[in-house]
């Protein structure tokens, strides 16, 4: 279980979710439902008219990224566009980061961790391609890690009571993860009521005709 100390709480609302996710390591839908808990207004990434690449604050050291890595990886990293790395390189007067040779095979020492780890994580710790790790393991006829943790009563019963997105974020769960539930039980979408039938004395459901 994670724990939140007062360092991170201080930090809540201060940055996008998905930036503070990547720094503690966790899911941007654990940082949103910690924020919300605690009635902390999320990040705003466009206050004042401005882009988020303005508004995002490079330090030394997500500068020394730069050209080490991939634009797309630091863009991952940082929790900003690709198109923000590339223009800051590109100002700091920085080649981008020479492409690593293709690999085709695991390595050896990768095979028996097929499964054991995630897919990204066993390609982050080798330095080969996600979908090098992907398809070895399809391959191989080799399940996925499941490290999801058991869906709880309340969220299958909320399913269709709101939007997945805000029922997502409710139970730390991804919206699709949300929509894929609801799906798999024929459960319709969530409509909102339509406030102007309601109050011109229809309901949400029968278009405003009365019987």
């Amino acid at each position: 279980m994670k724990i939140w100390t007062d360092e991170m709480i201080a930090l809540l609302g201060t940055e996008s979710d998905t930036a503070l996710g990547d720094r503690w390591g966790m899911s941007r839908m654990t940082v949103a439902r910690k924020r919300q808990t605690l009635a902390i207004a999320p990040y705003d990434l466009k206050q004042g008219g401005f882009q988020r690449e303005t508004l995002f604050r490079w330090s030394p050291e997500n500068l020394a990224l730069l050209g080490k890595e991939p634009d797309a990886t630091v863009a991952r990293r940082l929790g900003i566009s690709r198109r923000a790395v590339y223009l800051m390189r590109l100002r700091q007067g920085l080649a981008p980061a020479k492409r690593a040779p293709r690999v085709y095979s695991l390595p050896p020492a990768a095979v028996p961790l097929l499964g054991k780890l995630r897919d990204a994580e066993l390609a982050h710790r080798f330095g080969i391609p996600d979908d090098l790790v992907y398809r070895e393991r399809k391959r191989r006829d080799i399940p996925k890690l499941q490290d999801e943790k058991p869906l709880s009563e309340a969220l299958l019963a909320d399913l269709g009571t709101d939007s997945d997105r805000a029922i997502g974020l409710r139970h730390g769960v991804h919206y699709s993860k949300v929509r894929q539930l609801r799906l798999k039980r024929q459960i319709p979408a969530y409509k909102r009521p339509n406030r102007k039938k309601m109050a011109a004395g229809g309901t949400a459901t029968d278009g405003g005709h009365r019987r």
